[in-house]
């Protein structure tokens, strides 16, 4: 997301938390419920929009290296063997063409990658008949062209991957435009209910609803939750940076960020229902994000509630 983005989430990040911890104010205000209620629900949808953009710009590079990472390590183990075999039959014509390792292909083009690989495995497969005693085998042939075969696939799919990612965009740019909309209505609503009555309410309204912009000189805490026991991603999970008044949500995929910190060393207390709460310590560098991983145990008391 563009950094305005990233701050408008982040300010409909502390409007659910705002929404959450006062709700039982306005239980009875059927309008403000249901808009509140239509707030959340476009958030949810925003995440997903997001979670999709980054998925598709993300996962995919991931799973074209990993493909030719896995291609790279089959041709090379079983070329360094036909090598020996080509050694000890004097066939110096063969040897040069199995004596590749891993390190060849660091800086070589993706295209003169695949067009080498390809070559040492129409050599490998024609002299299989004699490779059995260096233990290069039909099988392994045949797992060598899949995964060229499942390389050239991923390698083939970054113009899907950018009409993905063009179409996750656009929705985030749409569905912040109707959640700007309910905003707009929640502002309506719930100022002029409470203005008189509870000041102190809606200032905190206002300062939920206030947009921090993100500082080049500031930094920030990225957090990825999932359950210690499942690896799924926890949407919900609370992070609050002790002696800041910033706090956040994790959205759908299980990601929260909480920008706009000076450097320094922090503690940041994780909670969410059924949970045990954890507090782990990060340090901000100048201008950076930093990132970190946390898994969630599941409390004692949730098991003991899921029998009853």
């Amino acid at each position: 997301m563009e950094h305005w983005h990233t701050s408008k989430r982040n300010m409909y990040g502390k409007l659910l938390l705002f929404f959450s911890a006062h709700a039982a104010i306005w239980a009875n205000f059927n309008r403000l419920v249901t808009e509140i209620a239509a707030f959340v629900n476009k958030v949810t949808a925003f995440d997903k929009y997001v979670a999709q953009q980054q998925q598709q710009t993300k996962g995919i590079t991931t799973d074209k290296e990993t493909k030719f990472h896995t291609m790279k390590t089959l041709i090379v183990r079983y070329s360094r063997k036909a090598r020996v075999w080509a050694a000890d039959t004097g066939n110096e014509t063969l040897q040069a063409v199995f004596d590749i390792r891993k390190t060849d292909f660091s800086k070589m083009p993706g295209k003169k990658a695949i067009a080498r690989i390809k070559d040492v495995c129409d050599a490998l497969n024609i002299n299989i008949g004699s490779l059995a005693g260096y233990n290069v085998l039909p099988a392994n042939i045949t797992a060598i062209s899949n995964a060229i075969t499942a390389y050239e696939n991923a390698a083939n799919t970054p113009g899907a991957a950018k009409s993905l990612k063009k179409t996750g965009t656009a929705g985030i740019d749409t569905e912040m435009q109707t959640i700007d909309d309910s905003i707009a209505i929640i502002d309506d609503l719930l100022i002029t209910e409470y203005e008189v009555g509870n000041a102190d309410l809606v200032a905190e309204y206002h300062n939920s609803r206030r947009i921090d912009n993100i500082a080049v000189h500031h930094g920030g805490i990225k957090i990825t939750a999932t359950d210690a026991d499942t690896g799924a991603e926890l949407q919900g999970l609370e992070m609050e940076a002790e002696g800041t008044d910033k706090a956040a949500l994790t959205a759908i995929n299980g990601i929260g960020e909480i920008t706009g910190i000076k450097n320094g060393d922090y503690y940041v207390n994780l909670t969410m229902k059924n949970y045990e709460t954890q507090r782990i310590k990060v340090t901000i560098a100048r201008g950076k994000i930093t990132e970190q991983a946390v898994k969630m145990k599941k409390a004692l008391d949730a098991f003991v509630d899921s029998t009853h």
